[in-house]
């Protein structure tokens, strides 16, 4: 693919992190390791926040011990200003890192699954996200509808489209193809 050519020049899967790169993996690691940040970080700024990771009890959104700690000081250890959460799910889970005051930008995009959840549950079911986020990402105008309907301030909405402006891209004169296109879509084709 030319498009992806030069990609390994920016050593993206070098910064790429998932939950064992930040958890340690046994209770008693975590508890030591705890202990050792708290430990270190008593006269700085950041002790603050530990304290309240260490007090942060939803069990819904952080099922492992001490996992929110762990990932405050991920995000603390890495400078990380700002968070895009794809789904609203990863949105409610990170907008509790507003909640404990980290200085960090929360943006999340709205994809569809998240859209027809809101539309499921009762009114005001995204009140916390869209308080504590700083910006919402439409895909589509039917998601910007109902984003503002669920109650999401029009200044934190954007959209962006996922999708071809077929004004823009026209079809060209080359018959190659008039017995279909074969194509690989990562994703789901729903219409939203």
């Amino acid at each position: 693919l030319e498009a992806l050519k030069g990609f390994e020049a920016y050593s993206l899967l070098n910064r790429s992190y998932d939950e064992t790169d930040i958890l340690p993996k046994t209770w008693r690691a975590r508890k030591i390791l705890v202990n050792w940040i708290l430990f270190w970080s008593f006269f700085r700024n950041n002790y603050k926040f530990y304290k309240k990771a260490l007090r942060y009890k939803n069990l819904n959104l952080f099922p492992k011990a001490y996992q929110a700690f762990f990932y405050v000081h991920f995000l603390l250890k890495n400078k990380i200003q700002v968070i895009h959460a794809h789904y609203a799910n990863n949105g409610i889970q990170a907008s509790i890192f507003k909640e404990l005051g980290l200085p960090i930008k929360l943006i999340v995009s709205f994809h569809g699954y998240d859209l027809r959840l809101g539309l499921k549950e009762p009114n005001g079911y995204y009140n916390e996200l869209f308080a504590r986020c700083n910006k919402v990402i439409a895909i589509s105008n039917y998601s910007k509808k109902h984003l503002l309907e669920f109650g999401l301030q029009k200044h934190k909405l954007i959209v962006l489209p996922n999708g071809i402006d077929t004004n823009f891209y026209k079809k060209i004169g080359n018959d190659r193809y008039s017995n279909g296109v074969q194509f690989l879509s990562v994703g789901r084709l729903v219409e939203e």
